[in-house]
Protein backbone atom coordinates (compact mmCIF):
# COMPACT_ATOMS: atom_id res chain seq x y z
CA UNK A 1 0.00 0.00 0.00
CA UNK A 2 1.42 3.38 -0.99
CA UNK A 3 2.12 6.04 1.63
CA UNK A 4 0.03 9.23 1.35
CA UNK A 5 1.54 12.65 1.77
CA UNK A 6 1.00 14.93 4.75
CA UNK A 7 -2.62 14.61 5.97
CA UNK A 8 -5.02 17.29 4.71
CA UNK A 9 -6.87 19.65 7.06
CA UNK A 10 -9.78 18.09 8.94
CA UNK A 11 -13.13 18.18 7.16
CA UNK A 12 -16.48 18.06 8.98
CA UNK A 13 -18.61 14.92 8.92
CA UNK A 14 -22.16 15.60 7.77
CA UNK A 15 -25.43 13.69 7.89
CA UNK A 16 -25.94 11.27 5.02
CA UNK A 17 -29.64 11.12 4.30
CA UNK A 18 -33.05 12.64 4.76
CA UNK A 19 -36.53 11.71 3.56
CA UNK A 20 -37.28 12.97 0.03
CA UNK A 21 -39.36 16.07 -0.67
CA UNK A 22 -39.88 18.43 -3.63
CA UNK A 23 -36.49 19.95 -2.86
CA UNK A 24 -34.40 18.14 -0.28
CA UNK A 25 -31.82 20.46 1.27
CA UNK A 26 -30.30 17.67 3.38
CA UNK A 27 -29.79 15.51 0.29
CA UNK A 28 -28.25 18.46 -1.53
CA UNK A 29 -25.68 18.88 1.24
CA UNK A 30 -24.87 15.17 0.98
CA UNK A 31 -24.48 15.52 -2.79
CA UNK A 32 -22.08 18.43 -2.32
CA UNK A 33 -19.81 16.61 0.12
CA UNK A 34 -20.03 13.42 -1.97
CA UNK A 35 -18.65 15.38 -4.91
CA UNK A 36 -15.81 16.59 -2.70
CA UNK A 37 -15.23 13.02 -1.50
CA UNK A 38 -15.10 11.74 -5.10
CA UNK A 39 -12.54 14.36 -6.07
CA UNK A 40 -10.42 13.41 -3.07
CA UNK A 41 -10.55 9.78 -4.19
CA UNK A 42 -9.25 10.87 -7.62
CA UNK A 43 -6.19 12.58 -6.18
CA UNK A 44 -2.91 10.81 -6.76
CA UNK A 45 -2.19 10.99 -3.01
CA UNK A 46 -5.15 8.70 -2.26
CA UNK A 47 -6.26 7.00 -5.47
CA UNK A 48 -3.69 4.21 -5.58
CA UNK A 49 -4.22 3.42 -1.90
CA UNK A 50 -7.99 3.17 -2.31
CA UNK A 51 -7.68 1.00 -5.42
CA UNK A 52 -5.28 -1.24 -3.52
CA UNK A 53 -7.97 -1.62 -0.85
CA UNK A 54 -10.53 -2.73 -3.47
CA UNK A 55 -12.09 0.46 -4.86
CA UNK A 56 -12.84 0.21 -8.58
CA UNK A 57 -10.83 2.75 -10.54
CA UNK A 58 -13.98 4.15 -12.19
CA UNK A 59 -15.90 4.66 -8.93
CA UNK A 60 -14.94 8.31 -8.25
CA UNK A 61 -15.95 9.32 -11.79
CA UNK A 62 -19.17 7.35 -11.54
CA UNK A 63 -19.93 9.03 -8.22
CA UNK A 64 -19.52 12.49 -9.76
CA UNK A 65 -21.83 11.49 -12.63
CA UNK A 66 -24.41 10.15 -10.18
CA UNK A 67 -24.29 13.42 -8.24
CA UNK A 68 -24.89 15.39 -11.43
CA UNK A 69 -27.81 13.12 -12.32
CA UNK A 70 -29.33 13.79 -8.89
CA UNK A 71 -28.99 17.53 -9.48
CA UNK A 72 -30.71 17.25 -12.86
CA UNK A 73 -33.55 15.11 -11.52
CA UNK A 74 -33.98 17.32 -8.47
CA UNK A 75 -34.49 20.34 -10.72
CA UNK A 76 -36.95 18.39 -12.86
CA UNK A 77 -38.87 17.28 -9.75
CA UNK A 78 -39.24 20.89 -8.61
CA UNK A 79 -40.26 22.00 -12.11
CA UNK A 80 -42.87 19.24 -12.36
CA UNK A 81 -44.28 20.13 -8.94
CA UNK A 82 -44.47 23.80 -9.93
CA UNK A 83 -46.22 22.84 -13.17
CA UNK A 84 -48.76 20.85 -11.18
CA UNK A 85 -49.43 23.90 -9.02
CA UNK A 86 -49.93 26.06 -12.09
CA UNK A 87 -52.51 23.67 -13.55
CA UNK A 88 -54.45 23.54 -10.29
CA UNK A 89 -54.33 27.32 -9.87
CA UNK A 90 -55.42 27.98 -13.43
CA UNK A 91 -58.51 25.86 -12.87
CA UNK A 92 -58.68 24.84 -16.53
CA UNK A 93 -58.91 21.07 -16.13
CA UNK A 94 -62.24 19.28 -16.39
CA UNK A 95 -62.28 18.30 -12.71
CA UNK A 96 -61.93 21.90 -11.57
CA UNK A 97 -64.62 23.08 -13.99
CA UNK A 98 -66.96 20.34 -12.84
CA UNK A 99 -66.39 21.27 -9.20
CA UNK A 100 -67.40 24.82 -10.07
CA UNK A 101 -70.61 23.52 -11.67
CA UNK A 102 -71.43 21.50 -8.57
CA UNK A 103 -71.00 24.59 -6.41
CA UNK A 104 -73.34 26.50 -8.74
CA UNK A 105 -76.14 23.94 -8.28
CA UNK A 106 -75.56 23.73 -4.56
CA UNK A 107 -75.95 27.50 -4.35
CA UNK A 108 -79.24 27.26 -6.28
CA UNK A 109 -80.43 24.52 -3.92
CA UNK A 110 -79.64 26.71 -0.93
CA UNK A 111 -81.54 29.55 -2.56
CA UNK A 112 -84.52 27.25 -2.99
CA UNK A 113 -84.36 26.31 0.70
CA UNK A 114 -84.22 30.00 1.66
CA UNK A 115 -87.29 30.73 -0.49
CA UNK A 116 -89.35 28.05 1.29
CA UNK A 117 -89.36 28.98 4.98
CA UNK A 118 -92.23 26.56 5.57
CA UNK A 119 -90.22 23.47 4.71
CA UNK A 120 -89.65 20.99 7.51
CA UNK A 121 -86.21 19.92 8.64
CA UNK A 122 -86.79 16.63 6.82
CA UNK A 123 -87.59 18.43 3.55
CA UNK A 124 -84.50 20.61 3.89
CA UNK A 125 -82.30 17.59 4.56
CA UNK A 126 -83.77 15.85 1.51
CA UNK A 127 -82.84 18.80 -0.72
CA UNK A 128 -79.34 18.91 0.72
CA UNK A 129 -78.96 15.20 0.08
CA UNK A 130 -80.12 15.57 -3.55
CA UNK A 131 -77.33 18.09 -4.15
CA UNK A 132 -74.73 16.39 -1.95
CA UNK A 133 -74.41 19.45 0.25
CA UNK A 134 -71.84 18.66 2.93
CA UNK A 135 -70.47 15.70 0.95
CA UNK A 136 -67.10 15.59 -0.80
CA UNK A 137 -67.83 14.19 -4.25
CA UNK A 138 -64.32 14.12 -5.70
CA UNK A 139 -62.44 11.96 -3.23
CA UNK A 140 -63.30 8.97 -5.40
CA UNK A 141 -62.78 9.64 -9.09
CA UNK A 142 -64.66 6.46 -9.99
CA UNK A 143 -67.93 7.57 -8.38
CA UNK A 144 -67.63 11.35 -8.79
CA UNK A 145 -69.02 11.29 -12.33
CA UNK A 146 -72.02 9.20 -11.30
CA UNK A 147 -72.82 11.50 -8.39
CA UNK A 148 -72.63 14.65 -10.52
CA UNK A 149 -74.78 13.03 -13.19
CA UNK A 150 -77.42 12.33 -10.55
CA UNK A 151 -77.15 15.89 -9.25
CA UNK A 152 -77.80 17.27 -12.75
CA UNK A 153 -80.84 15.02 -13.12
CA UNK A 154 -82.21 16.45 -9.88
CA UNK A 155 -81.48 20.00 -11.04
CA UNK A 156 -83.42 19.42 -14.27
CA UNK A 157 -86.41 17.99 -12.36
CA UNK A 158 -86.49 20.42 -9.44
CA UNK A 159 -86.85 23.70 -11.42
CA UNK A 160 -84.22 25.43 -9.30
CA UNK A 161 -84.63 29.22 -9.12
CA UNK A 162 -82.81 31.09 -11.89
CA UNK A 163 -81.61 27.90 -13.58
CA UNK A 164 -81.70 28.09 -17.37
CA UNK A 165 -81.70 25.12 -19.78
CA UNK A 166 -78.47 26.23 -21.44
CA UNK A 167 -76.67 25.98 -18.10
CA UNK A 168 -77.72 22.35 -17.81
CA UNK A 169 -76.35 21.72 -21.31
CA UNK A 170 -73.07 23.39 -20.39
CA UNK A 171 -72.80 21.32 -17.22
CA UNK A 172 -73.49 18.13 -19.15
CA UNK A 173 -70.71 18.94 -21.60
CA UNK A 174 -68.24 19.52 -18.75
CA UNK A 175 -69.33 16.27 -17.13
CA UNK A 176 -68.68 14.33 -20.34
CA UNK A 177 -65.26 15.95 -20.63
CA UNK A 178 -64.48 14.88 -17.07
CA UNK A 179 -65.61 11.31 -17.71
CA UNK A 180 -63.56 11.03 -20.89
CA UNK A 181 -60.49 13.01 -19.87
CA UNK A 182 -60.17 14.40 -16.34
CA UNK A 183 -57.58 16.87 -17.59
CA UNK A 184 -53.88 17.52 -17.06
CA UNK A 185 -53.90 17.47 -13.27
CA UNK A 186 -53.47 13.71 -12.97
CA UNK A 187 -50.75 13.66 -15.66
CA UNK A 188 -48.83 16.48 -13.96
CA UNK A 189 -49.18 14.79 -10.58
CA UNK A 190 -47.81 11.55 -12.02
CA UNK A 191 -44.91 13.41 -13.62
CA UNK A 192 -43.97 15.10 -10.33
CA UNK A 193 -44.18 11.78 -8.47
CA UNK A 194 -42.09 10.02 -11.13
CA UNK A 195 -39.38 12.66 -11.04
CA UNK A 196 -39.15 12.48 -7.25
CA UNK A 197 -38.88 8.69 -7.44
CA UNK A 198 -36.14 8.90 -10.07
CA UNK A 199 -34.28 11.43 -7.97
CA UNK A 200 -34.52 9.18 -4.92
CA UNK A 201 -33.13 6.25 -6.94
CA UNK A 202 -30.26 8.47 -8.09
CA UNK A 203 -29.56 9.42 -4.47
CA UNK A 204 -29.38 5.76 -3.47
CA UNK A 205 -26.82 5.18 -6.24
CA UNK A 206 -24.80 8.15 -4.95
CA UNK A 207 -24.79 6.58 -1.50
CA UNK A 208 -23.77 3.17 -2.87
CA UNK A 209 -20.75 4.59 -4.72
CA UNK A 210 -19.87 6.86 -1.82
CA UNK A 211 -19.92 3.89 0.57
CA UNK A 212 -17.59 1.94 -1.72
CA UNK A 213 -15.00 4.68 -1.38
CA UNK A 214 -15.58 5.09 2.34
CA UNK A 215 -15.31 1.37 3.08
CA UNK A 216 -11.95 1.29 1.29
CA UNK A 217 -10.79 4.39 3.16
CA UNK A 218 -11.89 2.74 6.40
CA UNK A 219 -9.45 -0.15 5.93
CA UNK A 220 -6.72 1.95 4.32
CA UNK A 221 -6.57 4.28 7.31
CA UNK A 222 -7.85 2.28 10.34
CA UNK A 223 -9.68 4.07 13.14
CA UNK A 224 -7.40 2.74 15.91
CA UNK A 225 -4.38 4.64 14.59
CA UNK A 226 -4.52 8.29 15.66
CA UNK A 227 -2.27 9.23 12.77
CA UNK A 228 -5.22 8.47 10.46
CA UNK A 229 -7.69 10.97 11.95
CA UNK A 230 -7.30 13.58 9.22
CA UNK A 231 -7.53 10.96 6.47
CA UNK A 232 -10.75 9.59 7.94
CA UNK A 233 -12.19 13.07 8.11
CA UNK A 234 -11.22 13.62 4.48
CA UNK A 235 -13.46 10.71 3.51
CA UNK A 236 -16.22 11.51 6.02
CA UNK A 237 -15.85 8.39 8.12
CA UNK A 238 -15.99 8.21 11.94
CA UNK A 239 -13.11 8.94 14.26
CA UNK A 240 -12.55 6.40 17.04
CA UNK A 241 -14.67 3.59 15.60
CA UNK A 242 -14.98 1.62 12.36
CA UNK A 243 -17.13 2.88 9.49
CA UNK A 244 -20.16 0.68 8.80
CA UNK A 245 -23.16 0.89 6.46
Amino acid sequence: MSDPVTPPPAAPVVAHHSAPSDFDQAQLETIKNSETLARSAQKADYNATLIDEGMLAVTPTKLLSACQLWRNLSGQAVDATNALGEVVNQGTDAETLLKQEVEYYRAKARLSITQHPGWTAGQIDAVKARYFIGTELFNNEGTAGQSVSLLLEHAAADHLPGLKPERLVQSGTILQSFLGNPGPTIDKQSEATRRRSEREAAFQEVMRLRHEIQLCANTAWPWHNNANIAYRREFLIPIGRPFTV
